[in-house]
C-alpha cells in the first residue's frame, strides 16, 4: 500500500485512507445531498440544512501502516449541536459499534454497557494523543498521567478506545489533541452505553469550534476522580 506524508511528515496517510473517505462521502452525497460533511482528508463541505457528518476513514492510521491490527472507521451524524448517531467499524475483527440517540449502544446488534468499577485502582485506563497533541505538549501530560494511574495502556485508536469503555472492558479512556472527527462517533457510543464523556475540564465537548479537543471518557463512576487528577498536571 502506497503511503504518503503530510503535515511536515508527522501524520502518515495512505491512499486507502482517501479511498475510504471518498467512498463514504459519495454514499452520503447520493443519499443526503443537502447534508454537511466534516472529514479528515479534505472532503468537507457546507450543507444546506442542520445535519452534518463527521468522518474519519482510518482512525489509527499509524497502526494500519505498520500492520498493527487496531484501527477503525468512524462516522457520526449531528443535527444542530446534538449528536444523533455514531458508528465505529473494526474491520479486522468484523465488528460494528453503533449508537442512536436515546436508543442505546450496540456491538454487532447486541446491547453493550459500561463497567460498574468504582475505583480507579481496580480499573484499566487507556491513554492517547495525536501528533498535533505532541506539538501542544500533551505528550508531557500523558507521561505524568502514566505516573498517577495504576494500570494504563496506549493502543493507538481513539475510536476503539471509546468502544472498549462502552463495552465495559476498561473504565476510562483519556486523549489529548484530537480533531472532532476522531471522537464524534465515540462520544455518542459511550453516552448511550451509560458512560460519561467530557473535555479535560469536565465540560461538554464542542465539536464545532475547530479547536483540538482533549477528552475524558469513562463509565461515569471514576470520571470526577480522573478530572481531579488531570487538573493537577
Amino acid at each position: 500500500m502506497d503511503a504518503v506524508q503530510k503535515e511536515g511528515g508527522r501524520s502518515i496517510v495512505t491512499e486507502l485512507d482517501k479511498e475510504i473517505e471518498g467512498f463514504i462521502i459519495k454514499g452520503i452525497r447520493d443519499n443526503f445531498p443537502q447534508d454537511g460533511i466534516i472529514a479528515e482528508e479534505g472532503g468537507s463541505k457546507n450543507g444546506q440544512n442542520d445535519f452534518k457528518w463527521f468522518i474519519d476513514p482510518i482512525d489509527g492510521t499509524r497502526n494500519f501502516v505498520f500492520g498493527i491490527p487496531f484501527f477503525s472507521i468512524s462516522i457520526a451524524l449531528t443535527q444542530g449541536q446534538e449528536l444523533k448517531f455514531g458508528l465505529i467499524s473494526d474491520p479486522v475483527q468484523g465488528i460494528i459499534f453503533e449508537a442512536e440517540r436515546g436508543k442505546g449502544a450496540y456491538k454487532n446488534n447486541v446491547p453493550i454497557k459500561t463497567s460498574s468499577i468504582l475505583k480507579l485502582g481496580d480499573a484499566i485506563s487507556l491513554l492517547g494523543f495525536t501528533a498535533s497533541g505532541v506539538d501542544l505538549g500533551h505528550d508531557k501530560k500523558t507521561a505524568k498521567l502514566l505516573e498517577r494511574l495504576v494500570r494504563v495502556r496506549i493502543l493507538g485508536s481513539a475510536a476503539l478506545n471509546f468502544c472498549l469503555v462502552a463495552e465495559g472492558h476498561v473504565a476510562s479512556a483519556i486523549g489529548f489533541g484530537f480533531h472532532s472527527w476522531d471522537i464524534a462517533a465515540g462520544i455518542i457510543i459511550v453516552e448511550e452505553a451509560g458512560g460519561r464523556i467530557t473535555n479535560d475540564r469536565g465540560e461538554s465537548v464542542d465539536l464545532f469550534n475547530g479547536d483540538l479537543v482533549s477528552v475524558v471518557a469513562s463509565n461515569g463512576t471514576v470520571h470526577d476522580k480522573l478530572l481531579s487528577i488531570i487538573s493537577e498536571l
